[in-house]
């Protein structure tokens, strides 16, 4: 591994690829993972250093582990590997061999960095798998059957996943397969949250819409707590009895991004309790007879559940700011947004109430795709 110059191309990802986009991430270091061309890289936002961790060709779904000491990955034999950062040692921490699946679409590691679950299918329009897999030995249980959307995440305790899963027997592929012939609206499917023992047992669905889908799921500070959105609203649900409360509306005039396939927009800090969300701007025009909303910039906004306020701390006129983290304490938030020309990147960071901007790193190529 080896260090390499911060002005460099630069495209942050939180290891997602277009099989799965990445949970919402909760960092407890100073370090953030991102692309450069097709090698893997992070950033020390503490020293300001970049280190070139790992290539990407034939390997996937890049992200830290919890302890922020390794980034981990899919590699070409569809298992998960971690490679240490500082040295180096790479240890394969699944074995899909002697299963139904062959390919995996999605994993989290639990927080003690002791045990694996992995979303998998044996073929792309199959029913998929939630297995568990002991880091240690590599030994496998096979804990679910069904459609899932995304990847699992574990409670702050260890003790509990959760998931969305769509009990109709499609999945988000699914509906994208069968879509008529000749375009049309792709059929209706709707992912519910379910939480199941890490142990095993059987899944307890929380939620219970009847449309739409439960995105960008992330526990709160305990196993007790989840958030998620729905459309351009955010929720808390109370795990043990189940009662959801809408936190915040956006206004019409700012949408909430989910996060994408490689990137993320939205950010949560369980010590202080914030969200940031990446939101576009837009207005309202009247174009050929017909209402339309026109973009007009970017923003950042804060939202704290306790007072249920929410706060702009960055704004920008270029495209929208992402890749959020909160990172120390008193929290600050990090992104990535645009420079002055394009390719150019840079790595921000923002107090809270957003009085304190920093840029961190400056990255510029005008081969970033």
């Amino acid at each position: 591994m080896k260090p390499i110059p911060a002005v460099l191309s630069l495209f942050l990802v939180m290891a997602g690829c277009q099989s799965d986009p990445a949970p919402i991430s909760i960092p407890i270091t100073h370090r953030l993972l991102f692309k450069r061309d097709y090698n893997v890289c992070v950033a020390d936002l503490k020293g300001k250093k970049i280190t070139e961790v790992e290539s990407e060709d034939g390997k996937s779904l890049f992200r830290l582990t919890p302890s922020g000491a390794g980034v981990a990955y899919v590699d070409s034999q569809q298992n998960v590997q971690i490679k240490d950062i500082d040295s180096g040692r790479i240890r394969t921490v699944t074995d899909l061999s002697g299963g139904p699946s062959k390919r995996i679409y999605g994993f989290a590691i639990s927080p003690g960095e002791t045990a694996i679950v992995t979303r998998s299918t044996p073929g792309f329009d199959q029913p998929e798998f939630l297995s568990h897999f002991d880091i240690r030995t590599r030994q496998r249980t096979n804990l679910l059957k069904g459609h899932f959307n995304m990847s699992p995440i574990w409670s702050p305790s260890g003790a509990k996943i959760a998931y969305t899963a769509d009990l109709s027997g499609k999945s988000v592929y699914d509906a994208h397969l069968l879509a008529p012939p000749g375009g049309g609206p792709f059929p209706t499917y709707t992912f519910n949250i379910f939480v199941l023992n890490a142990s095993g047992g059987q899944p307890s669905q929380i939620t219970d819409f009847l449309d739409g889908s439960c995105e960008n799921l992330c526990y709160g500070r305990n196993d007790n707590e989840l958030f998620f959105t729905r459309g351009n609203e955010l929720f808390q649900v109370d795990v043990p009895t189940k009662a959801v409360h809408s936190l915040y509306r956006f206004p019409k005039e700012r949408r909430l991004l989910s996060y994408g396939y490689d990137r993320q927009n939205i950010g949560y800090d369980r010590d202080s309790h914030l969200f940031a969300f990446s939101t576009m701007l837009s207005k309202i025009a009247l174009k050929q007879g017909a209402v339309r909303f026109e973009t007009v910039g970017a923003e950042i906004m804060v939202f704290d559940p306790k007072s249920k306020q929410a706060k702009v701390i960055y704004k920008s006129h270029k495209a929208s700011p992402n890749f959020l983290q909160f990172a120390g304490k008193p929290p600050r938030l990090f992104f990535v947004t645009h420079g002055e020309n394009f390719g150019d990147y840079e790595i921000r960071s923002v107090s809270a109430n957003g009085r304190d901007l920093h840029q961190i790193i400056k990255a510029s190529n005008s081969n970033v795709t």
